[in-house]
């Protein structure tokens, strides 16, 4: 049997007999896995693929372009067709990431385990084949200083002409915008949050009522986190309180659950191999997609993969430069605790007075982002709408 016809006719059935079981999920990713390996290196029977095999489709996709890079005309040719035509410079594009490669490479290797614990294979040659990441890559980049004030003089945040003219929101005008489309970037400027962590926040999320306002991000039903480390508090920026943030969010607060975010429509998509319907994540709703595709190009900071992630890089860059500890820096972005003694320290303290005392430091720690030479003057004590 090839491995098409394996994938379709006995892991895709195994999978529905039990309800595709968690760990089981994005099968089209696992799909495009299947056919590009058919494409790339052939639709060989299952149990004649080797290591080999599975080296010669890790170097053929370190070639292949990026599908989100091509137009339509190039997207429709086969992958090998999409190669020769960067090879030849008839295409011109960015290849796959070593971190998509190892996409493809491990929803390979998930169908070619399902056959070895099944007995329908001796062994899965898939282990221990990886594209090499450099340290690196995919790290993304920082917004430079004249970026940001770029960003932060846009209609959105400047003032705007929404309701007056078409596509007002990009407009000069007098509309003071303050709802989610405004807090969201400030929010992962002063936090160093993930999107998805920020957009995801619920209302029970966000606490004002503390002697130090504070963030709580922790898994719900919107978004999980990345890791452990990433379930912690992070103080409110004082100069998110000098704009306004504290008022905003008392509205927000008024309804006692769901999203705190609520413009960040959930949306969702129809898994193409079993026909459920699945949530997109929130961090890809429209005004998310509107932010990275329109206001940071009318910024011109989209140069270089510029994007909303970048937030997140500037706060880290901000904060190596600002903040002594590296712990401390850990504990707010939500990376991992590299002492053997820190882990035993929670990020989150169950005892109240404890928690009010790693937020007492932590917000005296945040304080030091401050930007030097953004111009954000323009943006304090505005929480309401203008008339």
């Amino acid at each position: 049997m090839t491995l098409s016809d394996y994938f379709n006719q006995v892991y895709m059935p195994a999978l529905r007999q039990t309800k595709a079981a968690r760990g089981e999920r994005m099968l089209s990713g696992k799909d495009r896995a299947v056919r590009l390996f058919g494409d790339l290196v052939g639709d060989l029977p299952i149990g004649a693929i080797t290591k080999r095999h599975i080296w010669i489709f890790n170097d053929e996709l370190l070639k292949l372009p990026d599908v989100n890079a091509l137009t339509a005309k190039w997207r429709n040719l086969s992958a090998k067709k999409q190669i020769q035509a960067l090879a030849s410079g008839d295409l011109v594009a960015a290849t796959l990431s070593p971190k998509t490669v190892n996409k493809h490479l491990s929803g390979l290797r998930t169908v070619l385990d399902f056959a070895e614990r099944r007995t329908d294979i001796v062994a899965s040659p898939a282990a221990g084949v990886r594209a090499i990441v450099p340290p690196e890559e995919d790290t993304g980049r920082a917004f430079s200083t004249d970026e940001l004030n770029r960003i932060f003089r846009q209609p959105l945040f400047a003032g705007c002409s929404e309701g007056l003219l078409p596509k007002g929101i990009q407009k000069p005008g007098p509309v003071k915008v303050r709802d989610d489309r405004f807090w969201i970037p400030l929010l992962l400027l002063f936090t160093g949050a993930r999107s998805s962590e920020v957009v995801g926040l619920q209302v029970d999320d966000v606490i004002v009522d503390h002697e130090f306002p504070h963030f709580i991000f922790r898994p719900s039903e919107t978004r999980r986190l990345k890791n452990l480390q990433s379930k912690r508090m992070v103080p409110v920026h004082p100069k998110l309180i000098s704009m306004g943030f504290m008022e905003f969010a008392n509205a927000q607060l008024v309804r006692s659950e769901g999203q705190f975010f609520s413009l960040a429509i959930q949306q969702y998509f129809n898994e193409t191999i079993t026909g459920t319907r699945q949530k997109k994540a929130l961090s890809n709703s429209p005004i998310m997609r509107h932010f990275n595709r329109t206001i940071l190009a009318d910024a011109d900071a989209k140069a270089d993969g510029g994007s909303i992630k970048c937030f997140r890089n500037t706060f880290e860059q901000e904060a190596v430069a600002t903040i002594p500890s590296d712990e401390v820096r850990r504990r707010l972005t939500g990376r991992d605790l590299k002492s053997s003694v820190q882990i035993y320290t929670q990020n989150i303290p169950d005892d109240p007075i404890k928690r009010t005392g790693q937020l007492r430091m932590l917000a005296g720690e945040i304080g030091r982002i401050v930007y030097q030479g953004v111009e954000l003057g323009h943006l304090r004590n505005s929480a309401r709408q203008a008339e």
